[in-house]
């Protein structure tokens, strides 16, 4: 009896750790991202695809001359962090004029729009017996 219930406990944990989508957060790819600036801020604008789930969005600042270079924007609003952003033309406000001047720096500057997307857990039903 022991050796059965460990068993299953083995495979269920093989299950949620090895198969995409079960208990863990998926990439979703934002499309049709673009931006303007207007005066002090930068609107970026991007699409999800429908879902109810929660997102996590993030937007990360790059550069070409130091690829190893990554900045997350402390001066952001809109659609960004954790909430239900599917859908088209979302938006998210960046005060890059309140940044420090030191993240300038260089040049070819980019940023990425990142989004996962966090599965609603679902109850476990113990129907082992």
């Amino acid at each position: 009896m022991r050796i059965r219930k460990l068993t299953i406990s083995f495979v269920f944990v093989a299950c949620v750790c090895l198969i995409p989508g079960i208990g863990m957060a998926q990439a979703i790819h934002p499309r049709n991202v673009h931006f303007r600036i207007i005066d002090e801020r930068m609107e970026v604008f991007y699409d999800l695809p429908a879902n109810r789930d929660s997102i996590h969005v993030k937007i990360v600042f790059r550069k070409k001359s130091a690829p190893k270079f990554r900045y997350v924007p402390q001066f952001i609003s809109g659609d960004i962090g954790v909430g239900t952003y599917s859908g088209p033309n979302r938006k998210i406000v960046w005060y890059y004029k309140k940044e420090s001047p030191s993240v300038f720096t260089g040049d070819g500057f980019y940023f990425e729009v990142k989004a996962k997307r966090i599965p609603v857990k679902q109850k476990l039903t113990n129907n082992f017996y």
